[in-house]
Order: C-alpha cells, then sequence, then structure tokens
C-alpha cells in the first residue's frame, strides 16, 4: 500500500524519490553521503510502513526546503552524535588511544584504519573520538566525486565546523595567521594574495593548511578524523604526507579510513603516496578482520534475550562470513520476515525459517561475500 503524502501547504503534484539511489542522484552525491545527511543533518526521509530494509522514499520539495534551511542554519555541532555500541575491537580501540596519548605529549601521530565495506571502520573510529578526551575533535568526508574535483575537500569541511563552533577565540586568530588564503572561506573574510615569489597557488594552499593544523594543534591537541580516504582528491592525499612527514612536535592527530582495494584501484598513484608513509613510518596501519562466530553471538546476544542463541549463530555467521555491516543488516531483514520473532521477551529462530533468502538489495551491496 503505498504511503500518503504528507500535510500542509505541499503542492498538489509532489515528486517522489522512491529509493536512496534515486535520493542519491538527485542530491548529485553517493548513496552513503544520502544516509549520513539523513542520520545527522535532519533531512527527510521516509520509510514505508511494511519495513523492509532500505524501502525508504522522500519528496523533492521536501529536501529543497531542508536544502534552504540548512545554508543558513549552523552545521551540526562536531561529536553530537551518540557512541555507537563496539562488538570486539578492544586491541584496535586501545591502539587508538595510545596513539592519542602520544599525540598529546606532543608527538604527531597517523593512523589508517583500513578494510573491506561494511567491516566497521566507521563505528570503530566514531567510538574512538567519543571517547577521546583533553582535545579538539573534527571530522571530514571524502566524496566520490565526478569531474573536477574540490582539492583539500573533507580538510576545509573539518575546519569549517571548528572555526564555526570553537570558544576559543585563538582560533580564529590562528586561521588568518596560518592560512591566509583560506581566510575568505573558513572566516569569511576577503583573502589577498599572499603567494611568495617562486610558489604556486597550490604550494601556497598546501603550505597555509599544513601551517594552519599544525597550530591549531598548538592552541590545543587536535584530533582530525577523515572518512573514505579512497575516494580523496589528490591534493589531500599529497596534504597528509606533508603533515606526516614533517618532524617538529605537534600536539596533533589523524586517523583516516579506507577501503584498500577500491583505493588502489582508482587512485594507483595516491596509494603509491600512503604506502610510502606506511613503509617510511610515518603513520601506522589498523587492519581490520571480519569477526568469528564468538563475535556474531556476542552481536546476538546484545539485540535482547533469546530462547535459543546458539542455534542461531551459525545461520548468521555462514551467510554473512562476519562482515560486521551485513551482520546488521541480515538481522533487521529476518525480523522484518518473520524468520526472527519476539516471543514472551525472548528472540526465537523459527528452525522453518532457516532457509530464508538473503535479500538482493543485500547481496548486491556485499557481493564480494
Amino acid at each position: 500500500m503505498s504511503e500518503p503524502a504528507p500535510s500542509g501547504n505541499a503542492p498538489h503534484v509532489q515528486r517522489r524519490l522512491d529509493s536512496w539511489k534515486e535520493i542519491a542522484a538527485y542530491l548529485r552525491r553517493d548513496v552513503k553521503t544520502a544516509r549520513r545527511w539523513e542520520l545527522h543533518e535532519g533531512m527527510p526521509v521516509h520509510r514505508h510502513r511494511h519495513g523492509t530494509l532500505d524501502s525508504v522514499y522522500a519528496f523533492e520539495h521536501e529536501i529543497e526546503l531542508w536544502r534552504r534551511q540548512r545554508r543558513t542554519s549552523p552545521p551540526v555541532p562536531p561529536r553530537a552524535r551518540a557512541a555507537p555500541v563496539l562488538v570486539g575491537r578492544s586491541d584496535e580501540l586501545a591502539a587508538l588511544h595510545t596513539s592519542w596519548q602520544r599525540a598529546r605529549n606532543g608527538h604527531r601521530q597517523m593512523v589508517f584504519v583500513a578494510g573491506e565495506l561494511g567491516i566497521g571502520k566507521t563505528a570503530l573510529v566514531q567510538k574512538f573520538l567519543a571517547d577521546a578526551q583533553d582535545g579538539a575533535v573534527i571530522e571530514g568526508q571524502c566524496l566520490e566525486q565526478s569531474g573536477i574535483s574540490e582539492p583539500y575537500l573533507p580538510v576545509i569541511e573539518a575546519l569549517l565546523v571548528l572555526t564555526k563552533h570553537s570558544k576559543n577565540r585563538r582560533i580564529g586568530a590562528v586561521v588568518a595567521n596560518e592560512a591566509p588564503t583560506w581566510a575568505d572561506k573558513l572566516l569569511g573574510r576577503p583573502r589577498a594574495d599572499m603567494s611568495m615569489p617562486g610558489e604556486t597557488a597550490g604550494e601556497r594552499s598546501a603550505l597555509d593548511l599544513c601551517g594552519c593544523i599544525e597550530a591549531i594543534g598548538r592552541v590545543h591537541p587536535l584530533l582530525v578524523a577523515i572518512e573514505d580516504l579512497h575516494w580523496s582528491d589528490r591534493a589531500t592525499i599529497d596534504l597528509l604526507a606533508r603533515i606526516a612527514r614533517r618532524h617538529d612536535a605537534a600536539p596533533l592527530m589523524i586517523v583516516a579510513t579506507f577501503r584498500p582495494a577500491s583505493f588502489a584501484a582508482s587512485h594507483p598513484a595516491a596509494w603509491r603516496v600512503v604506502q610510502e608513509i606506511l613503509a617510511h613510518f610515518h603513520a601506522t596501519r589498523i587492519e581490520l578482520s571480519r569477526f568469528n562466530e564468538h563475535d556474531v553471538g556476542e552481536y546476538l546476544r546484545m539485540q535482547g534475550r533469546w530462547h535459543d542463541v546458539d542455534s542461531a549463530v551459525p545461520w548468521f555467521y555462514e551467510r554473512t562470513l562476519g562482515n560486521p555491516s551485513f551482520l546488521v543488516h541480515l538481522f533487521r531483514h529476518a525480523a522484518a520476515s518473520g524468520a526472527l520473532r519476539h516471543e514472551n521477551g525472548d528472540w526465537v529462530f523459527d528452525p522453518d525459517e532457516k532457509s530464508i533468502a538473503v535479500p538482493l538489495t543485500l547481496r548486491q551491496r556485499y557481493r564480494a561475500i
């Protein structure tokens, strides 16, 4: 049964976007960005009553209204989201906190969190950011861009949030002094031509951003998180390499996530830069592995009481091969389809439903599994 159109002063004819793919195409962004905007910035997306996984729709006029409000409203302050609940990953989380402790002591740190689609890179980093103490935390998102890419996009995104929300007045002065070529974008000030003889505009911009990030870290320790580095523009990769190779003290840590296979295939030159950074010990790499059966069982037990969880664990493990995101989505699908149901407060996994097919949407998203 189709959903009724929203009431109010909406126009009689409302163009509807009937999937995440259509919504993302309308926004000219990837699906992950569209989901992030709904989750963290309140973009209006509706769900059908039957609750099937990813069964969503949106109205163009509502999205346009949200866009207009978004332009005039300040961005969501950093760290406004709740920390995710992790299954396992204690060693990886401890390694991140050790690096942050070293960074706060003045030893700059760069950490790459690597793994396949759905392995839990974002969940690990978000948990780490939520727990990190004694410093400023900013986040940037790399986007899959078509045509000419915008240089330094995730770094500028992160700094914009910091300059708008920081209560420390020294931040504005640091940006103006250390990054004059970016002052117009970050502070709303007119930009003068600050190029030095023999320098290109690109070199000046990179030096400015590098100096700016380090100087902010000296005001208070700075933790920068960059998501999906495999979609990054080349300028951002070169900037990270420049920051990593510098030897002077800086209370600064950069943690970036990427999918190795996607990175190597789509941006081989940038991938070689990252490998060189790692080879010269300017950065460390945390590789996330899939869940084992014990981890799958821990996740299922976290969803509530079970009548017989041990019988459900092998079924979920065999069909997801321990991919955490696949596990989450398959659990929701099983609950929506009736294979899982609540009886007297317990999850019951019906043996007659164990042959339930993995939905096409999941098989397409996790086709490598």
